[in-house]
Parts: structure tokens; C-alpha cells; sequence
């Protein structure tokens, strides 16, 4: 582990020693609990995830430690862990409360489940941040998308059908998940949350193949759980451009974060020598739009979530087809 710094004085040892006692400890008890297939296992992790995602999440406001960090041995080592458990928390934890929605009593009640779940809160600030960033560089607000890997709970889902119902407007939704149990799932909890689905529409198949045009949609999202190595990512993401229609955007979950702890980055480079896509930071993104005062001046977004927002999202403009 590095310690130089552009900070004099600075010990970036001692101060990621904290980070990686934390994942080493959490994800070693968080292991143990798996393969977290019952309710009660995905009970029982939710404190260990709060504790290792709470480091992915708040060592994003300094890139030279994070970088120490992931430098690390002891994290280096753990890497093959830390990616089986966070796809274990991430599809148990979605199934579990997924099932407590569509068992809710009334609509109140299921609200309440929804905005509880563990993985909520950051859907919660990353979503007003990536759709901010949306507003920012297109002409209009997309009026079809596509969510690749869209999982058990439809957090994207909810949240823009209701950022459309406030705006008086319809967005259309096509939901794609390979596994179709997590897909019924999916499509019930729109339906104990929404009162209206009639502009969402779903299909169980994989990313590979599915759908198969995708022409219609304004944006397409491509989930960070897609593609299991950093080649397997790009191949897909390419394969799925190659299905789009020239000026459409496709907004990568990227991972040029800590957060490639839990997911191998796609690597930017190799896929702009397609030249069909163009890069787009959300970084860049007018900052007096109204899109994103909204989002900044929120007074409950965490300062981690506003530092973290500004690196996170990535969004390719696909310029071209694919021949």
C-alpha cells in the first residue's frame, strides 16, 4: 500500500488501515452468513452490508485514498469475496424486501417497506444525480428507456414513473432481467407502488440477446452487476449499442470507484475506439440547470452522496451504427 501523498504530511496508511479493517471484518462475517437464500440469512446480513457498503460509498470523496485502498493487499486478496458477497446482499436483499412489498397490506405499508429497504438510500441520490445529468445534456426528457438488469426491486422503475407523474408526462419503461422469478417480483411491486404500469413493459431473457431492438428507447441503462470481467462488460456494452439508434444515450452504472472492488470496470478506452460512442461525464453537466440546482440544493443529500454523484455517472452518446 502506497503511502505517498500530494498532501504533505499526510499518511494514507493509517488512515485506509480503518477502511480495509472494516471490509476484511464485515465481509468475512457476511461470507459466512452465505449463500444468503432465506429471509431470515438476509436479516441477518443487512448490519455487515450497512458497515462495508458505508466504505464504498464514503471513500469516494478522496480519490488518493481510495486509490491506497484499493492498492491494498489485504484488499487485493479479498476481491474474489468481496464480489461473491456483495451479488449474494444485492439479490437477496432485493428478493426479500421485493416479497414484503407485494405482501403489504395497503399501499401506505408498502411504501413504507420500499423506502426501508437497505440498498434504498442510494438509489434514492444516485437517481435524481443520473437523471440531473440526463436533463443536462439532451435536447428533451426521454420519453423511452430501457433498464438492462433491472433486478427484483425496480428502484429506477418507480422512481422515474413518479418523476414523470409530477411533470405531468409519460415515460415509456421496458424492464430486462435474466432471471424471470426476480422479473414477477419486479412486476409486482410496480403494482403495489404505482398506480398506474400501463407505460412499463418487461421481458426475461439475456443481455446478450435481449431485446432485440432497442431503437425506441432515448436512454438505455446498463446495470454495474452486468458482466462478470471487465471484457465480458465492454463485449456486452457493444452489443447493446450495436441495437440502439444513432443519438441515443447509454448510461453505464460505471465503476471507476472503490466501487471496482465489487465490479470489474469496463474500460472506457477500448470502447472508443469503436468510434461510435462518445464519452459524456455528468461531471460536466450544467450546473445553473434546473435539473441540477433541484438536485443540490436538496437538503438531505449527504455531502458523501453530492462528491460521489459528481464521479460516478458516465453516460455514452452513441453516435453511429455499428457495423
Amino acid at each position: 500500500m502506497t503511502t505517498d501523498s500530494i498532501t504533505p504530511g499526510r499518511d494514507l496508511e493509517a488512515e485506509g488501515q480503518v477502511y480495509v479493517k472494516t471490509m476484511v471484518e464485515n465481509i468475512k462475517v457476511a461470507k459466512s452468513l452465505c449463500p444468503l437464500d432465506t429471509p431470515e440469512k438476509a436479516d441477518q446480513v443487512v448490519p455487515f452490508w450497512a458497515k462495508f457498503y458505508k466504505v464504498i460509498g464514503f471513500t469516494t470523496l478522496d480519490i488518493e485514498l481510495e486509490t491506497a485502498v484499493l492498492a491494498h493487499p489485504d484488499i487485493l486478496g479479498l476481491m474474489p469475496d468481496i464480489r461473491y458477497v456483495m451479488g449474494e446482499c444485492e439479490g437477496a436483499l432485493e428478493v426479500t424486501w421485493a416479497d414484503r412489498i407485494a405482501a403489504a397490506q395497503d399501499a401506505t405499508d408498502a411504501w413504507q417497506i420500499f423506502n426501508t429497504t437497505p440498498i434504498h438510500e442510494f438509489y434514492e441520490y444516485v437517481l435524481k444525480a443520473e437523471w440531473s445529468g440526463l436533463l443536462s445534456i439532451m435536447e428533451k426528457a426521454p420519453e423511452s428507456i430501457a433498464i438492462l438488469g433491472s433486478g427484483a426491486m425496480p428502484e429506477t422503475a418507480v422512481w422515474v414513473t413518479n418523476w414523470a407523474k409530477k411533470q405531468a408526462k409519460t415515460v415509456r419503461i421496458h424492464s430486462l432481467e435474466l432471471l424471470p422469478d426476480r422479473l414477477e417480483k419486479s412486476i409486482k411491486v410496480l403494482g403495489r407502488l404505482c398506480e398506474d404500469t400501463q407505460h412499463c413493459t418487461f421481458e426475461a431473457g439475456d443481455i446478450k440477446e435481449a431485446p432485440r431492438d432497442l431503437r425506441q428507447h432515448d436512454v438505455v441503462y446498463f446495470n454495474a452487476a452486468v458482466g462478470s470481467t471487465t471484457l465480458e462488460k465492454e463485449n456486452i456494452l457493444l452489443s447493446v449499442v450495436s441495437r440502439m439508434r444513432p443519438g441515443a444515450f447509454v448510461l453505464t452504472r460505471s465503476t471507476h470507484s472503490i466501487k471496482t472492488m465489487a465490479y470489474p470496470v469496463s474500460c472506457v478506452t477500448q470502447v472508443e475506439r469503436s468510434e461510435k460512442l462518445l464519452t459524456v461525464n455528468a461531471a460536466s453537466q450544467d450546473p445553473n440547470s434546473a435539473a441540477s440546482e433541484e438536485v443540490a440544493a436538496s437538503p438531505h443529500m449527504p455531502a458523501k452522496w453530492r462528491a460521489w454523484e459528481e464521479r460516478e455517472r458516465e453516460f455514452y452518446h452513441f453516435q453511429g451504427s455499428l457495423v
